[in-house]
């Protein structure tokens, strides 16, 4: 009799230890991982600004979630990178810059996997989307837009009303760069200003046109490339030397010396993207999140203004979200 309750006992025991692992099994959260492709060390605040708001969102870095991230060594190194996550089977890809994007779109339309992106001018002309309202596949984000290239041109003239040349070197081969140039020079038009726009395609194109600006022109106008963006420091100096202002997209080269830019604030962008990942782990199709469009700042940095001579309007500086001084 002892025996035969022993034995019920023990299998009692047994199936509520194996009862209680299959619970532990199923209330496991799970764990996502998130495959970064960026090879623009500017778009860093981005990255940073997307885990900072994740973490918000609940998703705890080394708990239930994890990020793959190796900054690329130049856009040669992207479909490599993106062939890893694929094998890998991440849950998203973060993806940064036109190009970069493209190729990551091009190679998981057909696995699934969902992507997301910021620092993109038009990904609709990129072909990155279908339309901001209804992105289609497997891809949606957060674009730049197009309104602060003429934004960026009227501000200059502003600040120097006799400007009547600008230096816009012009990558051939980056659609947002395409779709920029066509902005900016229909203002330009308007303004009466003219675009010396020298074509770049590779890394020593950019290179050289950097070191090449022309004697005659009132400005260094940076359209949003990533080949010019990699040499920020190279056009900061380019154009000090030159005497004349450097005009960019992007806000982290005004910390460094660029007199003025409109543009996003990337760390936000990046918070925003983590929205739309956090929809998509939710369970919602990346494809029918509509692609947002960034507030733009304008930065200032009136040290820069002071070395070259510039005096900035008191209307400029009033309308600034951040001023170097």
């Amino acid at each position: 009799m002892k025996s035969r309750k022993s034995i019920l006992l023990i299998i009692v025991i047994w199936a509520m230890i194996l009862s209680a692992c299959g619970l532990a099994e199923q209330e496991a959260p799970k764990s996502y991982t998130v495959g970064v492709v960026n090879f623009v060390p500017v778009f860093e605040p981005l990255i940073e600004g997307f885990k900072t708001r994740m973490t918000e969102l609940g998703y705890i870095e080394g708990e239930n979630i994890n990020y793959i991230y190796e900054q690329a060594a130049g856009l040669d190194a992207i479909e490599g990178l993106v062939a890893s996550y694929i094998e890998q089977n991440v849950d998203i890809i973060l993806s940064t810059s036109t190009p970069a994007t493209q190729i990551v779109v091009r190679m998981t339309q057909e696995t699934g996997i969902p992507v997301v992106f910021g620092a993109i001018t038009d990904p609709v002309s990129a072909g990155i989307v279908a339309s901001a309202q209804n992105p289609g596949a497997n891809v949606t984000g957060v674009m730049i837009g197009i309104t602060n290239h003429s934004m960026r041109l009227d501000t200059l003239l502003k600040i120097m009303p006799d400007a009547k040349k600008l230096y816009a070197p012009l990558n051939i081969e980056n659609d947002s760069v395409l779709v920029a140039a066509e902005v900016t020079r229909a203002y330009a038009q308007i303004v009466g200003v003219e675009l010396v726009e020298p074509p770049i395609v590779t890394d020593e194109d950019a290179l050289e046109a950097i070191e090449s600006i022309p004697s005659d022109v009132d400005a260094f106008f940076v359209y949003p490339d990533t080949l010019l963006i990699s040499h920020s420091d190279e056009m900061v100096e380019a154009a000090f030397a030159a005497g004349i202002p450097l005009i960019p997209q992007d806000p982290t080269l005004v910390e460094n010396g660029a007199l003025f830019s409109i543009s996003n604030n990337w760390t936000q962008t990046g918070r925003d993207v983590a929205e739309k990942a956090n929809q998509i782990i939710q369970g919602t199709n990346p494809g029918a999140i509509p692609v947002d469009s960034d507030q733009l700042f304008l930065d200032i940095n009136v040290i820069s203004a002071e070395k070259l001579g510039i005096t900035i309007p008191a209307e400029v500086l009033n309308q600034a979200d951040s001023i170097v001084r």
